[in-house]
């Protein structure tokens, strides 16, 4: 049978050398805490960029989606309106107008760029571009829009 009670060193040269593998042990461990704390705080300020960049590209989205509703109502209305030209949108009382040059939605810059493709059909590119940190990001649209009314 084996005497399982920890023994008791009296020789205090023994223990030094323990007490150095100890504090050896403990920079180790800090060291090792602090790259971890490093790399979850890089995880998780790189996830919340991706969450802000997805967010504003579904934002951007719905921009074009708007800009491709109201121009489908302003030529259903009068498709002369579409002249060729950069124009933004104007909405008032649920009624939508081109305007010059382009418009602006929040942070969100739109500019619709219409040219004639034939007397029945028109070519529509839409930019929305946007501000992301030190960046500018953007989306396009294209399409060609007809005169469906002849």
């Amino acid at each position: 049978m084996s005497d399982l009670t920890p023994k008791i060193i009296k020789d205090p040269s023994r223990c030094s050398h323990r007490q150095g593998l100890t504090l050896i042990d403990a920079v180790l461990a800090l060291t090792l805490l602090a790259v971890l704390v490093t790399f979850s705080a890089s995880a998780l300020f790189l996830s919340q960029e991706a969450i802000i960049s997805s967010g504003n590209r579904s934002t951007a989205n719905l921009v074009v989606q708007e800009a491709v509703s109201a121009l489908g109502v302003i030529s259903q209305e009068s498709f002369t309106a579409l002249g060729s030209g950069t124009y933004g949108l104007s909405s008032q009382s649920g009624h939508y107008t081109l305007v010059a040059n382009s418009d602006q939605s929040d942070i969100f810059t739109r500019q619709i760029i219409i040219t004639d493709v034939d007397d029945f059909s028109k070519s529509v590119v839409i930019n929305i571009s946007w501000p992301q940190g030190q960046q500018w990001k953007s989306l396009q649209s294209s399409y060609v829009i007809y005169n469906w009314a002849l």
